[in-house]
């Protein structure tokens, strides 16, 4: 054979990853007054190329926030307003089922702004933290143990300062 282990490898993900198809929402137009579903919608892409140092993940949980109100919005607030059909920005679960990045590898769970999508095409800067999937539901990243679940910890602890026979 002309190609060694690691060129097989390699090989062998390209031709995995050109056949997968990745179904994501998108936003396609801002709202008015309320949400309504013809804001979004659904279609099937090819997925991105990944770059070195990038990953791919197979997503398998995603947020709803109330935060992606202002996101989808023209108005940007904290962070800048998701574009016109763009994959919907959200925070997400899932495993890295290819790797070009020596950091990340392959099986491997990460929680992280990975999108309404099916396959996220990343680098480390979109990753909040590596998880293993045993110590939890993996839904639960995205909940209790995430960003939400901080935010209300550190809202309680060092904001309500609750002391001994406190009722919360």
């Amino acid at each position: 054979c002309i190609f060694n282990q690691k060129q097989k490898i390699l090989l062998l993900g390209f031709d995995i990853i050109k056949n997968l198809v990745n179904t994501k929402i998108i936003l396609k137009k801002r709202p008015s007054k309320t949400i309504t579903e013809d804001l979004f919608q659904n279609i099937n892409d090819e997925i991105d190329e990944i770059r070195d140092n990038h990953f791919l993940v197979e997503v398998e949980y995603v947020s709803v926030d109330p935060a992606m109100r202002g996101w989808i919005s023209d108005v940007g607030n904290y962070s800048e307003p998701v574009p016109l059909n763009s994959t919907m920005r959200s925070f997400g679960v899932g495993k890295i089922i290819f790797s070009k990045n020596k950091n990340f590898k392959v099986n491997e769970y990460v929680v992280g702004w990975l999108g309404w999508q099916r396959f996220s095409v990343v680098d480390e800067n979109k990753i909040q933290l590596k998880i293993d999937p045993k110590l939890a539901p993996l839904s639960k990243n995205l909940g209790v143990l995430g960003l939400n679940g901080m935010t209300a910890y550190a809202g309680l602890i060092d904001i309500c300062k609750p002391k001994k026979n406190d009722v919360v």
